[in-house]
C-alpha cells in the first residue's frame, strides 16, 4: 500500500498548490473521468481471451508550463477477461492511482506517459451453469496480486468540456495485466470563456499563417484589358501596344521576384480576369507558368487553403482596437459603470502588398498581411519625398525589396505563433 498512497500524497498536494492559481487562467482542471477497459489476464490456472469492464473516477491536471502538464487520478476499474469454451469470466476490481506527465504537441491535443498502480481490491471467476439465481455462479478467487505498470497514451479535447484519453497500460512482467483504456474527462471548475474581439482575431490570424504555410499563395497579376481596350477603340495603337508591354514586363518584375525571393510557401500566379473561376474553386486552367502564359498542367488540390495576393491599394483595417475608458457617475457622484471604447485604424490608403483571403478581402492585424511598396507613388507624387524624406531608405523601391520584406514577416510570424 506504500506505492499507492505516495501517489495519493502526490495527487493532494498538487491539488493544494493549484488552489493558489487563478481559476481564470486555467491552469488546473479538476473533473470526472469514466470509459472503459479492455484487459487480458494471464495466469497459469486460467486460459482466457481478453475482456472489457468500466471505469470511472476523478482527475486533476495541471499546467506547468506551456508544453509540459502533470495530470494525475484516482480510479475505481473493473476489468475483465472471458473464455468461450467452456464459458467462464473473470471479474477483478482496482483501485488505480496513476500520475501521468504530458507534452503538448498542438493545442488541444498532447501526449503523455507515467505510472499506475493497480491495487486489486477483490477478484472472482463468473460461470453461467451455476447455482444461484439466474445460473450465474460468483466464486472467489486467488490467482491475482496488485501490480505497478507504465502507462502511455494520448488525450485530444473534443469540445470545450470534454476530453478523450485513450492509455494502454504496459506490465512489468510477462505475467501481468495488459490493459487498453478509453476515456473521457468532464472538467468541474471550467467557466464559459468571455473571449474578445481582438482574442478572436488573433486566433483567426494564428489559424491564418498556419493555413498559408502549409497552403498555396495565389498571386494576382494585372492586364490593364480595360484600359488597351479603351485605347485600341479610341485608335490609339501605338499607346495601346506599349501598354501591353509594360504590363507584360511589370508581371515579369513581380513574378521573378516571387520565384528568388519568397520562400515561406508555395506561390502561383493568376491572371485578374480569373479571379472569379478562382472564387468558385475551379482551379484548372487559369494558372500560369515562367513564360505568363496559362499552363493547364498547374493545378491546385480541392483540399488545400489558398489565399490570395496583389500589388495595390491597402484599405483600412477594420479590426477595433482599445481607445479609452470612460466612467459614468450617479447624481451622488459615485461611480456606478465603467466603459471601454474602441477604435478602428485611421483610414490611409497607401501601395502596398497585400495578402487577402480566397475571396480576395484583406487580412486583418496581427497578421503579416501587407508590405509597403513606394515606388509607384513617387513616380506619379513625387513631391511626396520632400515629406517622409527620412523614411526613404527604409521603404520598399522595388519589387524584389517589397516582396523579400513580406516574406521576412511572414517567417518571423510564424516563427512567434508556432512558439505559443
Amino acid at each position: 500500500m506504500k506505492i499507492p498512497l505516495a501517489l495519493l500524497g502526490l495527487f493532494v498536494m498538487i491539488n493544494g498548490f493549484s488552489q493558489n492559481e487563478s481559476e481564470q487562467e486555467n491552469k488546473t482542471l479538476i473533473g470526472l473521468r469514466a470509459g472503459l477497459n479492455y484487459s487480458l489476464f494471464r495466469s497459469d490456472q486460467f486460459d482466457v481471451e481478453a475482456g472489457a469492464g468500466p471505469l470511472a473516477g476523478f482527475f486533476i491536471q495541471h499546467k506547468l508550463s506551456k508544453k509540459f502538464l502533470i495530470d494525475a487520478s484516482i480510479l475505481y476499474s473493473n476489468k475483465g477477461s472471458r473464455s468461450t469454451i467452456p464459458y467462464y469470466k473473470i471479474s477483478n476490481k482496482y483501485f488505480e492511482p496513476e500520475i501521468l506527465l504530458g507534452i503538448k504537441i498542438f493545442d488541444g491535443f498532447h501526449i503523455h506517459s507515467g505510472i499506475t498502480y493497480s491495487h486489486l481490491l477483490s477478484e472472482q471467476m463468473i460461470t453461467l451453469d451455476g447455482d444461484e439465481p439466474f445460473g450465474i455462479d460468483k466464486t472467489p478467487i486467488d490467482a491475482f496480486s496488485s501490480e505497478l505498470s507504465l502507462s502511455v497514451g494520448i488525450e485530444q479535447r473534443l469540445f470545450e468540456h470534454v476530453q478523450l484519453s485513450l492509455d494502454f497500460n504496459l506490465p512489468r512482467s510477462n505475467t501481468g495485466t495488459r490493459n487498453f483504456s478509453i476515456s473521457l474527462k468532464v472538467p468541474l471548475n471550467t467557466k464559459p470563456s468571455k473571449t474578445s474581439y481582438r482574442e478572436l482575431k488573433v486566433r483567426a490570424s494564428k489559424k491564418q499563417i498556419r493555413e498559408l504555410k502549409e497552403g498555396v499563395l495565389c498571386v494576382r497579376l494585372k492586364t490593364s484589358a480595360n484600359t488597351i481596350a479603351a485605347l485600341r477603340k479610341a485608335g490609339h495603337m501605338n499607346d495601346a501596344s506599349r501598354r501591353v508591354e509594360e504590363q507584360f514586363t511589370e508581371n515579369q518584375k513581380i513574378m521573378l521576384a516571387f520565384r528568388k525571393h519568397f520562400n515561406f510557401c508555395r506561390v502561383e500566379f493568376f491572371y485578374s480576369d480569373k479571379s472569379l473561376q478562382l472564387v468558385q474553386r475551379e482551379w484548372v486552367n487559369i494558372f500560369l507558368n515562367d513564360k505568363l502564359q496559362i499552363d493547364s498542367g498547374i493545378s491546385i488540390g480541392p483540399g488545400m487553403q489558398i489565399y490570395t495576393a496583389e500589388f495595390g491599394n491597402l484599405k483600412q483595417d477594420t479590426m477595433q482596437y482599445f481607445s479609452r475608458y470612460s466612467q459614468d457617475f450617479n447624481k451622488n457622484s459615485v461611480p456606478i459603470q465603467f466603459a471601454n471604447h474602441y477604435s478602428v485604424s485611421s483610414n490611409i490608403d497607401f501601395d502596398a502588398l497585400v495578402i487577402m483571403d480566397r475571396n480576395f478581402v484583406q487580412l486583418n492585424r496581427p497578421f503579416p498581411c501587407y508590405s509597403r511598396f513606394i515606388s509607384n507613388s513617387m513616380k506619379q507624387h513625387p513631391e511626396q519625398g520632400l515629406f517622409i524624406f527620412p523614411l526613404l531608405p527604409y521603404l520598399s523601391w522595388s519589387y524584389v525589396d517589397c516582396v523579400e520584406k513580406l516574406d521576412g514577416k511572414l517567417s518571423k510570424y510564424y516563427e512567434k505563433t508556432s512558439k505559443e
